[in-house]
This record gives C-alpha cells, sequence and structure tokens, in this order.
C-alpha cells in the first residue's frame, strides 16, 4: 500500500507540474501578445501624430526628441508601402503607410486598362478578358454581360450561390467572389504581385501618384519584373526631394494610366506589427486605413484591422489576410 500510495501521490504531482507549466506558458504568451498588440497599436499612434504633424508644421519633427525614431516616422510620409523600424519604450516594431494613390483605382478602370494590367501580370490572354469583363459585370448596376463577363445567373448556378453585387466594390477582397480570379490570382506568387498589393477602393482617380507608387504596381502597369521594380524605387529613393525619376515616367507614359497631380496622401493605409524578438513570428499585426485631411485638422477611420495574418507573417497563424474589421464607413 506505501509503493501504491507513493506511485498515486508521483503521478499527481507530475500531473500538478505539468499544469502549472502549462498555465505558466499560457500567462506567459498572453502577455507577450498584449505586449505586442499595444505596441503595435503604439506605433499607428505615432505615425499618425508624425503625418499630421508633417501637414501642419513642417518644424515640429526638429523638435521632437526622440532623434532614434525621427528619420523611420519621417519616412513614412512616401507612402510607397516600404517597412521602417522603429522603437516605443524599448519595444521594437515595424511600421509601413501605403498612400492609396499610388494604388490602381478598381471602381474606375476599364474593362481594357484591367485586362492589359493582368496581361502585364502574365495571365493567360483569356483569363485576363473573363476576369476584366466580370469585374465591370461586378460592379455597374445593371444584369447586361460584357462579352466575357459574368451576372447572376452566372453565379447562382455555382455550388455555393450568390448573386452579382451590382455595385461599386467596398472591400478589396469582394475580388474573390468575381468568376475567373483564383486565390493565386488575387494573392499572387513569388514572381508576381496579387491583386490585393495593386487595386484599392479608395483611390477616387484612374491615375496614379509616382511618389506614392509601389513596385508592385510598377509591375502591374510597366510588365517588369520584381527586380527592375525594385530598382525604380530605389532610383526614387535616392532622387532629390522633388525629383520623379525619368524612367518612372516613361513606365506610366507607356502604361494603360497616367499621372496624378502631386499631392498629399489624402487616403492612407498604415500597418504596424511586432515580431517575437529577432525571428520572423508576427506576434501582432493591426493597421488602418484613415481619411486625413490636407491641413492636418481632421482624421477619418474607414476601415479598422484588428489582426493581419498575411504571406509577409510568418506566424502559421493563417495563410491569407483576415481578420477584424471593426469599423467601417457605410
Amino acid at each position: 500500500m506505501v509503493v501504491w500510495t507513493f506511485a498515486v501521490l508521483a503521478v499527481l504531482a507530475a500531473e500538478f507540474a505539468r499544469a502549472m507549466h502549462d498555465e505558466a506558458m499560457s500567462t506567459r504568451n498572453f502577455k507577450e501578445s498584449a505586449i505586442a498588440r499595444n505596441t503595435a497599436m503604439a506605433g499607428i499612434n505615432e505615425a499618425i501624430l508624425a503625418l499630421i504633424a508633417r501637414r501642419k508644421h513642417e518644424g515640429m519633427f526638429e523638435k521632437m526628441e526622440d532623434e532614434e525614431n525621427l528619420d523611420p516616422i519621417r519616412s513614412l510620409s512616401q507612402g510607397d508601402g516600404t517597412w521602417v523600424e522603429a522603437n516605443w519604450r524599448g519595444k521594437n516594431f515595424e511600421l509601413r503607410v501605403v498612400d492609396e494613390a499610388g494604388k490602381l483605382a478598381l471602381n474606375h478602370l476599364s474593362s481594357a486598362q484591367i485586362a492589359q494590367i493582368l496581361y502585364n501580370l502574365e495571365v493567360p490572354d483569356d483569363e485576363a478578358q473573363v476576369i476584366a469583363d466580370s469585374i465591370i459585370d461586378w460592379r455597374d448596376k445593371d444584369d447586361l454581360h460584357q462579352p466575357e463577363g459574368a451576372e447572376s445567373e452566372y453565379y447562382e448556378d455555382l455550388p455555393r450561390p450568390y448573386r452579382a453585387k451590382n455595385a461599386p466594390f467596398d472591400a478589396i477582397d469582394e475580388l474573390l467572389l468575381v468568376r475567373g480570379v483564383t486565390r493565386e490570382i488575387y494573392e499572387g506568387n513569388e514572381e508576381y504581385p496579387g491583386l490585393k498589393d495593386i487595386f484599392s477602393i479608395f483611390n477616387k482617380s484612374p491615375k496614379v501618384s509616382l511618389r506614392a507608387i509601389s513596385p508592385e504596381v510598377m509591375q502591374a502597369l510597366g510588365g517588369i519584373d520584381r527586380e527592375e521594380a525594385g530598382q525604380l524605387q530605389a532610383d526614387r529613393a535616392n532622387s532629390q526631394e522633388d525629383t520623379i525619376p525619368e524612367a518612372l515616367r516613361d513606365l506610366i507614359a507607356g502604361g494603360t494610366v497616367g499621372e496624378a497631380r502631386s499631392k498629399p496622401a489624402i487616403e492612407m493605409t498604415i500597418e504596424a506589427r511586432v515580431k517575437a524578438g529577432q525571428s520572423d513570428v508576427i506576434l501582432a499585426h493591426v493597421g488602418a486605413v484613415l481619411h486625413l485631411n490636407a491641413s492636418g485638422d481632421g482624421l477619418k477611420v474607414y476601415r479598422w484591422y484588428d489582426s493581419i495574418f498575411d504571406d509577409s507573417d510568418k506566424s502559421g497563424t493563417a495563410d491569407s489576410e483576415s481578420g477584424g474589421e471593426s469599423s467601417e464607413e457605410g
């Protein structure tokens, strides 16, 4: 009986130790996640403050005490989606700002323009025309077919039926509902960007801003590879403040859209993410789509993403962007 008593006590002690270990790990993970999310939120607010200050008082940057963070945060005003590293109270995080004027206006491009963009992304000609016409049919108000498009009768015959929207796109991921748009075309691959990276529903002009155009949009407009687009981005970054490299102007001039008149970013997407130490594991990734008045006095949140996970986030949580729209303008 003594042996059996000690055996039972050993089992209970081992189980208690395992439970305590799991509880401690759970508490630590929760703490790290909470700190990471609050750090990312602080990054979002710091970026907003810096952008507002840049609009209202250019000299305010010279008065900021944290010189270590000055250049990274200030560079966000370029709005080309480049990730910059910054620090908040000893916690490292990454920030980027995407000027929506540097993306292609999904609700304003014609079928021919969309098809040309898809050709440049190496989508086969017949598939590109189906997608382009189907995008037009999805957003127009009538039930008349484009030559290669699709209206409600096509979608109602699918295994999971639904109707064509017949209204402008309200979210980029609506593209996944459009005939011909596969997950790979939407997400992109190692060679070519996806539709989610080149189109915007917040850009109200069919033209793009050269000061904010991203390498992904350069590829879509010019049919160039990632290396060429990266070089054009580097040339723009190294050029003088008010100078756009001639090669970049030539790219737009020979493309399907024109150059937008230079102006400060009005609609922008701000993202902040926090990694676990020196690894690529993402602990928190939040974002917001904002409207900022040219004077810097007014701020409106169009959309909030409480949790973003995409191919750039090697967290293993999800494979595609998801989550957490907690507010959206109707």
